[in-house]
């Protein structure tokens, strides 16, 4: 059985208009995110899902909410994001693997470790 892995580089809008940003709530946000399949084990975005390793240093969540109520309904295992440099880390929420792999800190500086994921694919054995 193969797995399925989705990627996204969009996110919604944090602090200035870049490429890839949206509204947090805007119709075009939450249509980017509808076009994630039902069945995708793995998903691959920038920005962190709302109150999930989302924490800025400025103690704001910084994470999407729509992505997190899709997230809810597919039930993917592993959910990688980064964005959040400072909220870099590893938790398991339900049935997903949520990891903020940022290694950079908030100066661009690579010190944080790289976060191994042992993940065994629905369905196999």
């Amino acid at each position: 059985m193969k797995s399925k892995i989705f990627s996204s580089s969009y996110q919604p809008i944090h602090h200035r208009i870049r490429a890839f940003q949206k509204p947090a709530n805007s119709p075009e946000i939450k249509q980017i995110w509808a076009r994630i399949p039902d069945d995708t084990d793995v998903l691959i975005t920038h920005s962190p899902p709302a109150n999930i390793l989302d924490l800025t240093s400025r103690g704001k969540h910084a994470g999407c909410a729509q992505l997190l109520k899709r997230i809810n309904q597919i039930k993917p295992q592993l959910h990688v994001f980064g964005h959040i440099h400072e909220a870099h880390g590893c938790i398991k929420q339900n049935s997903t693997i949520f990891v903020n792999a940022s290694i950079c800190n908030l100066r661009y500086e690579p010190i944080q470790p790289s976060i191994i994921v042992n993940l065994e694919i629905k369905g196999t054995k």
